[in-house]
């Protein structure tokens, strides 16, 4: 059996505050095979605020660099309030780094 979790917010997240490294610690000792990281992105003009591509890159590069090669790590968003701007939704996923995972929300 191939385990994973595929919605995984981390301290890049306002919601959440354990590093993408701790999660992945944590996931390989609960036996998951693959963890992607979908922390929180909205557009800002929706909320005003620009998000920090290169905070979330450093520690997804951070975390696979620690792990090696004991989980699959993937990197991914959940991007919320798109339905309120689609132009500002669409202008932020183009400053996106390579994801392997979007969630709308």
């Amino acid at each position: 059996m191939y385990l994973a979790d595929c919605h995984v917010h981390t301290s890049v997240s306002a919601d959440a505050e354990v590093p993408m490294t701790e999660l992945a610690r944590l996931a390989v000792n609960a036996g998951l095979d693959e963890v992607c990281f979908t922390d929180h992105v909205e557009p800002e003009a929706v909320f005003g605020t620009r998000f920090d591509w290169n905070l979330l890159t450093a520690e997804f590069e951070k975390a696979q660099q620690t792990m090696g090669d004991q989980i699959c790590l993937r990197m991914g968003i959940e991007l919320g309030d798109a339905p309120w701007d689609y132009a500002a939704a669409e202008a932020l996923l183009a400053e996106a780094p390579p994801l392997d995972f979007v969630i709308g929300s």
